[in-house]
C-alpha cells in the first residue's frame, strides 16, 4: 500500500483516564491508503474535526474560512456546514453538512475528481451506544452497494452490524464505481459510523 504522508496528523485528542478506549480508522480508496487517524474517546465540550483532501483546498465552516487542507481543529457547534474549495478552480467544490459529537473526532476526506460524479468522499465518526459489544454502521451514495467485512459479504447499504473489537477491513463496491476499502478498529461500547460517496469510473 502507498502512504500519502498524513501520518503527521496522528495524535491523541485528550487524555481520558488511565484506561482509555482507543479506536483507529485507516481510510483508503482502492489500494491507496489516504489517511491514518488515532481516536481517543474523551469528555469535553467540543468535538475534534480533521479534514483531508487529495489536493489542497480551502476549508469553510458555516461560511467562514478556517484554513487549508489538511486541517485539524476543535469545533463547538453540533452541526456544521462544511465547504471545500480546491485550489485548482477547474475542480468542483464540495459541500456537506456534518453532525459532530462532543468528545470524539470526525474525519472528512474528499477525493476531488474532474466532476462531482468522479469525486468521492468518506466521513468517519465514533458514537457511544448502549450495547454489549462494538458495531459498525455504513451508508453510501449511491444506496444499495455491496459491503464485505474481512472478505465476507454482509449485504448492501444501509447496513449496521456487530463486529468484534479490533481491526477489520471494510470493502464497499458497486458496478460502475470505484471500490473503497477502509480498515477500521471497532471499539467496545461504540459504533463506527461510516458514510461513503463512491466515484464513478
Amino acid at each position: 500500500m502507498a502512504y500519502l504522508g498524513y501520518s503527521e496528523h496522528v495524535r491523541l485528542i485528550r487524555k481520558l483516564s488511565s484506561t482509555p478506549n482507543i479506536g483507529y480508522v485507516l481510510m483508503g480508496i482502492g489500494v491507496i491508503v489516504i489517511g491514518l487517524v488515532l481516536y481517543q474517546i474523551v469528555s469535553f465540550d467540543s468535538a475534534a474535526l480533521l479534514v483531508e483532501s487529495n489536493v489542497e483546498a480551502s476549508v469553510f465552516i458555516n461560511g467562514e474560512e478556517k484554513g487549508k487542507t489538511p486541517l485539524e481543529m476543535e469545533v463547538k457547534e453540533e452541526e456544521i456546514v462544511l465547504r471545500l474549495v480546491p485550489a485548482d478552480s477547474a475542480l468542483p467544490p464540495y459541500d456537506t453538512k456534518v453532525n459532530l459529537t462532543e468528545g470524539t473526532k470526525t474525519i472528512v476526506r474528499r477525493e476531488f475528481g474532474e466532476s462531482i460524479v468522479t469525486s468521492s468522499s468518506q466521513v468517519v465518526q465514533l458514537e457511544k451506544v448502549n450495547t454489549n459489544g462494538s458495531e459498525i454502521a455504513i451508508v453510501s451514495i449511491p444506496d444499495g452497494v455491496d459491503v464485505s467485512l474481512d472478505g465476507q459479504k454482509l449485504g448492501s447499504t444501509p447496513l449496521r452490524f456487530m463486529a468484534s473489537p479490533g481491526e477489520h477491513t471494510l470493502n464497499v463496491s458497486s458496478a460502475g464505481h470505484k471500490d473503497v476499502s477502509l480498515r477500521v478498529v471497532a471499539v467496545y461500547g461504540y459504533v463506527v459510523n461510516v458514510v461513503v460517496s463512491l466515484a464513478a469510473k
